[in-house]
């Protein structure tokens, strides 16, 4: 019986510097759906909140927010 396998994962970059980033991996497709639900909304807040005209001190993160993008799952079956 071939079993199915949910890797999470985010990437981040633009073009040349481009990559994906393997969180977890979990045997539960609702793990993975929640995680990334949960991930997409929080980071969707920094974005937000990061973006607003603050102080400089907040300007390093929003530069580095700005270069992730939303997590998302792929699946692979085992043989």
């Amino acid at each position: 019986m071939k079993e199915r396998i949910y890797i999470v994962k985010y990437s981040k970059g633009n073009y040349d510097d481009w990559i994906e980033i393997d969180l977890f991996v979990t045997k539960h497709k609702q793990t993975a759906i929640d995680y990334v639900a949960k991930f997409n909304t929080i980071l969707e807040e920094w974005k937000d909140f990061y973006n607003k005209d603050y102080e400089d001190h907040f300007n390093g993160r929003s530069y580095i927010l700005s270069s992730i993008h939303e997590s998302y799952f792929t699946t692979i079956q085992t043989r």
